[in-house]
C-alpha cells in the first residue's frame, strides 16, 4: 500500500525523537529538510511504484496496458476489431449480351444519413456473369439477372453489422451492372475486445493449463479472434452417447461460400459443408433449366444432437420433385467455417484428449423481433432518431452472451440513452423470437435457451 510523504515524515520524526529526544526537527532545520523530508519524498515515490507494480500483477487491479502485458506473457493477445462479412447480389434488368466482370475489391455501401456515414464493404473475389449462360442468372422472384459474391467491411467493428437490403450503393463503378442489394443481414463484425473479456481469457489460460478441463477447452477456442463467446457441456449432458462426449458451443460465424454439385435428383440434398447459414442459399441452378425458383425448394436445418457441428445434416428439401430432364443441380450457399476450423484443433495430437469425444457446435442464433413506439423530443428529426435507436438496439442484442436473457428494461434503457428520445412505450407491442417460439415470461423478458444466443431480428419503430 502506498504511503504519503507526511506519513513517512511523521514516522521518521518519531524514530529520531525516540533516540534523541532533544533533536530539533522543525521545518527549515538541516535535520528536517535534508535528513527527513528529502528522503521521505523518494521513499513515498518508491512505495507508489511498488504499489503500481503489485496491482499490475493481479488481473483484478491491472490497468488496460498492464493487462495486455500480462496476457502477452501468457500468450493471450487482445483481439482486434473484426470486420463484418456478408453476401451482396449484383443485378441487371436485361440479359447480358457480353460477359460482365465484377472485380475483387469492388466497393459497395449502405446509404449515408445525418446520423451516420455509409458503411462500406468490398467484394472478396472476382465473379463473372457469362453471356453464354445468361438464362441461368435470371431470378424469377425479382425478374432480374443476378450474381452474388461475398463481401467484407472495409472497417472492423460492430458498425459493419447492417440489416438486409441496406447495401444498395455501388461505390466502385462496374460496367453493365444496374444495382446491388444484400438479401440477408451482415454478421461476424465485432469491436476490439474489452478489458473485461481479455481478463476472463487470461484467467482461463492460467487455470486451464490442462486441455481436458473446462477452462482448458475454453482457453483453446476463445483464443480464436472470431469466437465471441463459448460454453462447455459435458458430464453426460450433451445428449450424445458416452460419458466422454464434450460439446463446445460457440458464438461466432465465419461465413464461407460453397457450391455443391448433385447429379442424383428427386431426394433431399445434404450439404457437403456444415453447418449451413440459414437463409444463405444464394443460388440453385439446373444445368438444363437455369435458375430454380425458391418456391421449388426449402432449407431444412438439422435439429438433432449434431446440430451446428460439422456432422450436422442441414439439407435442401425439394417441394417440386425433379427428374432427369433437369440435368445436374448446382447449389451455392454459405456455411460457418469457424466450426470446422475449431474442430480441427481438437484432432491435433497435442490437443486430442484420450477417452473424450470433443464436438464443436455453433450455438443457435435466436432472432428477436421488437415493435414499439418512441416519443421524440421537439427539435429532433424523427427519422434520424428512429434510425439511431434501431442501430443501438441491434448493437445491444448482438452483444449478448450465449444463454443470456433479453430483458425488456435493458432494451428500453438502450433506447432512452439515444439523443432525442423522450420516452418509450412499454410493454413493447411485439417482443418475441422471430419464429414465435420464445415469448415473454412472467417478468416480460425473453428466456434464451442455454445453448443459443440472441441476435437482432426485425426492429419496427414508430
Amino acid at each position: 500500500m502506498a504511503k504519503s510523504v507526511t506519513t513517512i515524515v511523521q514516522s521518521m520524526i518519531s524514530y529520531i525523537r525516540s533516540k534523541f529526544s532533544s533533536a530539533d526537527v522543525s521545518e527549515g532545520t538541516p535535520l528536517n529538510d535534508i535528513v527527513i523530508t528529502a528522503p521521505a519524498r523518494v521513499i513515498s515515490q518508491l512505495y507508489s511504484d511498488l504499489d503500481l507494480a503489485s496491482q499490475g500483477q493481479a488481473l483484478e487491479t491491472a490497468s488496460d496496458v498492464q493487462l495486455e502485458v500480462l496476457g502477452k506473457n501468457m500468450g493471450v493477445m487482445r483481439k482486434s476489431a473484426r470486420p463484418a462479412k456478408g453476401v451482396v447480389t449484383f443485378y441487371r434488368t436485361n440479359a447480358p449480351t457480353s460477359d460482365v466482370v465484377i472485380p475483387v475489391g469492388t466497393v459497395v455501401s449502405t446509404l449515408a444519413s445525418s446520423y451516420s456515414p455509409g458503411v462500406q464493404f468490398q467484394t472478396m473475389r472476382t465473379v463473372t456473369m457469362y453471356s453464354a449462360l445468361a438464362g441461368s442468372y435470371l431470378n424469377p422472384a425479382t425478374g432480374r439477372y443476378e450474381i452474388s459474391t461475398e463481401t467484407i467491411a472495409v472497417q472492423g467493428g460492430l458498425d459493419g453489422i447492417v440489416g438486409a437490403n441496406t447495401i444498395s450503393l455501388i461505390t466502385t463503378p462496374v460496367a453493365n451492372i444496374d444495382g446491388c442489394y444484400n438479401s440477408i443481414a451482415t454478421s461476424y463484425g465485432a469491436d476490439q475486445e474489452s478489458s473485461d473479456a481479455l481478463q476472463l481469457r487470461i484467467g482461463a489460460k492460467v487455470t486451464g493449463n490442462s486441455i481436458g478441463s473446462e477452462d482448458g477447452y475454453l482457453s483453446v477456442v476463445m483464443a480464436n479472434s472470431n469466437v465471441e463467446d463459448a460454453i462447455v457441456v459435458a458430464h453426460g449432458e450433451t445428449g450424445r452417447a458416452g460419458l466422454g462426449a464434450v460439446d463446445i458451443y460457440i458464438k461466432g460465424n465465419t461465413p464461407s461460400t460453397q457450391t455443391d454439385v448433385f447429379s442424383h435428383l428427386g431426394t433431399d440434398m445434404i450439404f457437403s459443408k456444415q453447418p449451413v447459414v440459414s437463409g444463405s442459399i444464394v443460388g440453385v441452378q439446373s444445368s438444363n433449366s437455369g435458375s430454380l425458383s425458391s418456391s421449388m425448394w426449402s432449407f431444412v436445418q438439422d435439429t438433432g444432437v449434431y446440430r451446428g457441428s460439422i456432422n450436422a445434416l442441414d439439407s435442401l428439401h425439394w417441394i417440386t420433385s425433379l427428374d432427369s430432364t433437369y440435368g445436374i443441380v448446382y447449389i451455392t450457399y454459405n456455411y460457418n467455417s469457424l466450426v470446422d476450423q475449431l474442430q480441427t484443433l481438437f484432432t491435433q495430437t497435442n490437443k486430442d484428449v484420450f477417452g473424450t469425444d470433443v464436438l464443436v457446435k455453433w450455438a443457435q442464433e435466436v432472432y428477436i423481433d421488437i415493435t414499439t413506439t418512441v416519443k421524440v423530443l421537439p427539435g429532433f428529426d424523427t427519422s434520424t432518431v428512429l434510425e439511431a435507436v434501431e442501430e443501438e438496439i441491434d448493437t445491444y442484442l448482438n452483444s449478448l452472451a450465449i444463454g443470456e436473457e433479453v430483458q425488456q428494461a435493458d432494451v428500453a434503457r438502450v433506447m432512452l440513452n439515444v439523443a432525442g428520445v423522450d420516452d418509450v412505450l412499454l410493454p413493447f407491442t411485439v417482443f418475441q423470437s422471430e419464429d414465435g417460439t420464445i415469448t415473454r415470461n412472467s417478468s416480460n423478458n425473453l428466456t434464451i435457451p442455454a445453448y443459443a444466443y440472441a441476435q437482432a431480428g426485425t426492429i419496427t419503430l414508430s
